[in-house]
């Protein structure tokens, strides 16, 4: 393990140019209403959400293995100005909830304990249409190696394709890929200036995390 780690930082380090909800008060809901046919969501699996009437919903399982955060993100919403969604805990008590719609495109959920949560989407109109609905979590530790890199606007950047010594999935994720993409094997590619922040996330829950600043020079 400490040598992925390493063996990241190392390339991280080496190709770089410059390295250097609202919230609502908790109510409680009829757990038959919010858990039944709930469909498990895997993190960074993007999801379509389709919901044919108006006041519709859509349920969606969420598991964390550790204590964190969850980010939702989406997509263009279609037939709506914006539906909304809720989340709740493994006991139907309402956390919190928020708008999907075109100017908000993402939604944090920080303080979340390890366990089971539930995603209740409701449309607004008929035929409502959430696209590419995804979430990534973050285990509340430090993480274990940060770094700031800088790569120019149009150009790309291998951060990590070899793993040593370690079986299990590495899943890489950008908080903006509008400034920047990043492949399953590591490879960012700058899209326009700005700053996102790219994670290489173990099963263990430890991760490296590397602000990435897009320059137009």
């Amino acid at each position: 393990m400490k040598k992925l780690l390493k063996k990241i930082a190392a390339v991280i380090t080496t190709a770089a140019i410059a390295v250097s909800a609202m919230v609502i008060t908790a109510t409680t809901a009829s757990a038959k209403s919010v858990f039944d046919g709930a469909t498990k969501m895997e993190q960074m699996e993007y999801y379509k959400v389709q919901i044919p009437n108006a006041e519709g919903q859509r349920v969606y399982k969420v598991d964390i293995p550790k204590d964190g955060e969850l980010m939702f993100r989406w997509g263009v919403v279609e037939n709506t100005a914006s539906s909304y969604a809720k989340l709740y805990d493994s006991k139907a008590a309402k956390i919190e909830s928020w708008y999907l719609n075109y100017s908000n495109r993402e939604h944090k959920c920080n303080g979340l304990k390890a366990g089971t949560y539930y995603l209740e989407i409701t449309g607004t109109r008929k035929n409502a249409t959430i696209n590419d609905l995804y979430f990534t979590f973050t285990p509340n530790k430090k993480p274990t190696i940060s770094l700031k890199v800088t790569i120019k606007k149009g150009t790309s950047l291998q951060l990590g394709s070899v793993v040593e010594n370690y079986d299990g999935k590495v899943t890489w994720t950008s908080t903006k890929k509008t400034v920047a993409t990043v492949s399953s094997t590591g490879k960012v590619t700058a899209k326009k200036a700005g700053t996102t922040t790219i994670r290489a996330q173990l099963d263990s829950g430890e991760y490296v995390q590397i602000k990435l600043t897009v320059s137009s020079k």
